[in-house]
């Protein structure tokens, strides 16, 4: 059984039938979590525009027991409409937008580190980057500590800070092609089961 709880949405999905279920007592932090019964493993995606950012995590049988109230909340909202091709799908596009949307703020990898990228981070990275471009081009010497999400600190230049904005830009452009391409396949799909077997 797969069981899928979307805080923003008020959703709860067994094995892709969603409806809606009070999710008011669910740690406002937490954005989606993702659980599989048959391998007891899933994990929890926390909202990255949180006051207080919290990195994803893994969650086994154990540390998934706290939500399995919303499954129950799921059992007792009833039996659902029989949905149609068009809104499985409208369903499985918001997923994959959620899943691009996380994953974007979630990190990425420069100079063998991996960096945050929430949108905080990204302003900060984008007015360090102009700070590097501005010295390099007055030919003065310029260097900045950056701290990546392991903690260790990484000494930048201003070549090395000018090309961060470049590397998350990659990054997240990678992520949109994914999404699209998966959206792609999405749309062709005749079938209900189709698009229910398509995974991020």
């Amino acid at each position: 059984m797969k069981i899928t709880i979307i805080q923003d949405d008020g959703l709860v999905g067994v094995d892709s039938v969603f409806r809606t279920v009070d999710l008011a007592d669910l740690d406002p932090d937490i954005h989606a979590i993702q659980f599989d019964t048959g391998t007891g493993t899933g994990h929890i995606e926390y909202d990255p525009e949180a006051q207080v950012r919290k990195p994803n995590r893994p969650v086994g049988v154990t540390a998934f027991r706290p939500y399995q109230k919303y499954v129950t909340r799921w059992k007792a909202a009833g039996a659902p409409p029989k949905r149609t091709l068009a809104e499985v799908k409208a369903d499985a596009r918001r997923q994959i937008n959620s899943r691009r949307d996380t994953l974007e703020a979630a990190g990425f990898a420069y100079l063998g580190k991996t960096f945050d990228s929430d949108n905080r981070s990204v302003q900060r990275i984008s007015v360090a980057a102009l700070a590097a471009s501005t010295a390099l081009a007055a030919g003065q010497p310029w260097s900045m500590d950056w701290t990546a999400q392991d903690n260790s600190a990484i000494t930048l230049d201003a070549e090395a800070m000018g090309a961060m904005p470049d590397a998350l830009a990659s990054y997240a452009l990678d992520l949109h092609n994914h999404a699209k391409a998966k959206k792609a396949e999405i749309d062709a799909c005749t079938t209900i089961a189709q698009v229910e077997a398509i995974q991020w």
